[in-house]
């Protein structure tokens, strides 16, 4: 039992570990432009918009 407790301990330290050291790719390109400035839009419609959608635009068609 304390074989396998020490086991997982060591899983999670390695999974840990590795993810301060490499990453992930889409964090990085995020820091990356947010050193330039550049932040990801936030794009959020408000509740009560929700609920005034024509029915036409649920079809899907276009």
């Amino acid at each position: 039992m304390i074989g396998r407790i020490s086991f997982y301990l060591l899983l999670i330290g390695f999974a840990q570990e590795l993810t301060w050291l490499l990453p992930d790719s889409h964090q990085r390109e995020g820091n990356a432009w947010a050193e330039h400035g550049v932040v990801c839009p936030l794009i959020v419609v408000p509740l009560s918009d929700l609920s005034v959608i024509p029915s036409g635009m649920m079809k899907g068609g276009g």
